[in-house]
C-alpha cells in the first residue's frame, strides 16, 4: 500500500481556482483503479494551505494515476494558473492503515 501526502499553500487570490481544479481532479482519481481514497483538506489553522492525502494498492497504481490525462492537466493548469505560494511538499510512504 502506497500513502501521498502533498501540502500546497496556495496563493490567496487563486484558492477559489485551486479548490475547483482539486475537486475536479478527486472526483476522476476517486474512478481510478488501485486508489483506495483520495481527498484534500483545508488547514484548520494556517490560512491557504491544503493537504492531499492519498492512499494506493501499489506503487504500480500510484504510477499509472500520475501518467493520466486528468493529473497530467491539473498539474499543466496548476504550472499555468500558479496556484501554489511555493512548490507543493509531497512525501511518500510505503505501508499499511491500520484501524485503532
Amino acid at each position: 500500500m502506497v500513502i501521498v501526502h502533498v501540502e500546497t499553500k496556495v496563493v490567496p487570490e487563486k484558492e477559489a481556482d485551486y479548490v475547483a481544479a482539486m475537486t475536479d481532479l478527486m472526483a476522476m482519481t476517486k474512478a481510478e483503479s488501485g486508489n483506495i481514497t483520495y481527498h484534500f483538506s483545508k488547514h484548520m489553522e494556517e490560512d491557504y494551505c491544503y493537504l492531499v492525502t492519498e492512499v494506493w494498492e501499489s506503487w504500480d497504481a500510484f504510477e499509472f494515476h500520475e501518467a493520466t490525462d486528468h493529473f497530467k492537466n491539473y498539474i499543466k493548469r496548476s504550472m499555468d494558473e500558479n496556484f501554489a505560494q511555493r512548490p507543493p511538499l509531497m512525501i511518500k510512504f510505503e505501508g499499511e492503515i491500520s484501524a485503532g
